[in-house]
């Protein structure tokens, strides 16, 4: 659990860490998190552990103030999530298909750069969720592909052992709604981090993402 003000300051820390300190970015990322922010306290990723899920690099890392989304939990509680753990609350396995020309040709570029492979264990998992009848069923399939989508290899036993444990802490119902960002309009995909570009995240006078991942790049580069 973190208060809102704590969710803030780490995440400040993150980006100035990484960036070298504060910076005209530091006011925008603060800006947009209080926009956000509306509640006092939230559950994060850390106190879903009970899914052994491992955390969207690019939401937690990259861009927080527009990727991580705000889900509304069955019980009322608040809970600040990447994509990954989103996706097991609200008992979903793909993400609808993107809207727009842009989009699905950004979607297709992602697939491409970051393993454009086809997914057959993905597509029956999918499916399975689709069909299931109990939301205790939904949240096996949502556990087993969230696994096998970071790599990891959980036996049938173990899997049943984490719903079982998971139906009864925070995300055990499915959760009542989710409110994500409205990031400004995009100019383009960083190929370190897979984050959105946007004109306000650049590195100053640079075309270059002011992500943890290109800064360790320029600076390997400077010396």
């Amino acid at each position: 659990m973190r208060t809102r003000d704590q969710i803030i300051a780490e995440t400040l820390r993150g980006h100035q860490a990484a960036c070298g300190g504060p910076d005209a970015y530091s006011e925008i990322i603060q800006a947009a998190l209080e926009k956000r922010l509306a509640e006092a306290e939230y559950l994060t990723c850390e106190d879903f552990d009970h899914f052994d899920v491992t955390c969207c690099t690019a939401a937690c890392e990259s861009e927080p103030h527009y990727e991580m989304i705000d889900v509304t939990l069955d019980e009322g509680q608040h809970a600040w999530v990447c994509c990954a753990i989103r996706d097991i609350l609200i008992r979903q396995t793909k993400p609808p298909l993107p809207r727009g020309r842009r989009a699905k040709k950004r979607s297709k570029l992602l697939a491409e750069i970051f393993g454009g492979k086809p997914d057959t264990v993905a597509d029956q998992l999918h499916a399975a969720n689709s069909a299931a009848q109990s939301d205790e069923q939904k949240l096996y399939y949502c556990l087993k592909y969230a696994h096998h989508k970071s790599g990891g290899k959980r036996g049938d036993q173990k899997l049943e052992a984490l719903v079982q444990r998971a139906l009864m802490l925070p995300g055990g119902c499915p959760a009542r709604y989710c409110d994500q960002a409205d990031p400004p309009k995009d100019c383009g995909l960083c190929l370190q981090c897979g984050g959105l570009i946007y004109a306000e995240n650049l590195i100053p006078g640079t075309q270059f993402h002011n992500c943890k991942r290109v800064g360790e790049l320029l600076r390997m580069e400077n010396g």
